[in-house]
């Protein structure tokens, strides 16, 4: 990428690179104070740089199909980021940056190898990890616990073993998939939320 880009600061908003390799991020993009969007696909992206913090009006944040493993605490920074895309990560163990994240609402971070859900996310209504490594639901109850908006949340094909009685705490639980995972038992005291939701769960 070329560092002129740095020159683009006043008018840049959208920044996609796909199917390139660019294995980290210049330096230069941290000047970038007006884009909203960063698209990078394919690029073979390992590490997200702390100054990914500075660029205050970033609002989407899509970097599939790349090596990364982690994100960088400075993504707290980004108090305008919505929304967040993953998917095919496959080093990616942890999500746990984002704990306490103030505005973002939909994450996508299916195949990978993410082992916990993240925490205090008050905004959050769209949560997808599929085919991670996930073994229980702890700490749901703290997702999306500020709007009323309905959830939407896909953990299918993980390590999941038993649905923790907190899930009663989710407010407007709408969606709920956990097809494919390892359920022993589904709690009684909570089976009264399913009669307004939709529950997935196959092969259980």
């Amino acid at each position: 990428m070329p560092v002129e880009i740095e020159y683009l600061a006043s008018t840049l908003i959208d920044l996609g690179i796909y199917d390139n390799i660019i294995t980290d991020l210049p330096y230069e993009i941290r000047k970038l104070e007006e884009l909203q969007t960063i698209k990078f696909s394919n690029t073979g992206l390992t590490i997200l740089p702390e100054f990914i913090g500075n660029l205050s009006s970033l609002q989407f944040l899509s970097l599939p199909n790349n090596i990364l493993t982690s994100l960088p605490t400075t993504i707290l920074n980004n108090q305008l980021l919505r929304q967040i895309e993953l998917d095919n990560n496959v080093h990616l163990n942890s999500i746990q940056s984002l704990n306490g994240h103030p505005s973002v609402k939909y994450i996508e971070a299916n195949n990978c190898l993410i082992e916990n859900l993240p925490v205090n996310l008050s905004q959050l209504t769209d949560l997808y990890i599929s085919n991670n490594k996930l073994k229980n639901l702890r700490n749901i109850e703290t997702l999306g616990f500020a709007t009323n908006a309905r959830k939407y949340f896909y953990f299918g094909q993980n390590h999941i073993q038993s649905i923790t009685p907190q899930i009663r705490y989710v407010t407007n639980l709408y969606f709920l998939n956990l097809n494919g995972n390892q359920l022993n038992n589904m709690p009684s005291s909570i089976l009264h939320i399913f009669k307004t939701i939709i529950l997935v769960i196959l092969n259980w």
